[in-house]
């Protein structure tokens, strides 16, 4: 079972149904055991894949959702350093994705706008 937890968020993801509908069972009696309730309307159970995190994760792992990809595209060029942190902080989940993405941007303290 692979379990996920934000802040008000629980994903839950499982290789067969059954294991997810034990999985599911584990979690919503753990949650009762410690005082916490669930608010149904908002859930979602048993869908194939699920934006969590700004990653869409789905059968085949972890991707970058497209919104977030978007965003970045869109955004203007940094004209101060406060705006190139702004642009790295959002593009700091990418990590995962970009190998060696840190070489490639540098530090915003040594390389400021122009």
């Amino acid at each position: 079972m692979a379990c996920l937890a934000g802040w008000t968020t629980i994903l839950v993801a499982n290789e067969t149904w059954e294991e997810h509908l034990a999985a599911l069972v584990l979690v919503l009696t753990r949650l009762r055991a410690a005082g916490l309730s669930v608010n149904f309307p908002k859930c979602i159970f048993g869908a194939s894949s699920q934006e969590f995190l700004g990653m869409i994760i789905d059968a085949t792992g972890m991707h970058p959702a497209p919104s977030k990809l978007e965003a970045i595209a869109n955004m203007p060029r940094p004209q101060t350093v406060e705006d190139l942190r702004t642009f790295l902080g959002l593009t700091g989940y990418l990590r995962q994705f970009v190998p060696q993405i840190q070489f490639s941007c540098g530090s915003p303290d040594r390389h400021p706008p122009q």
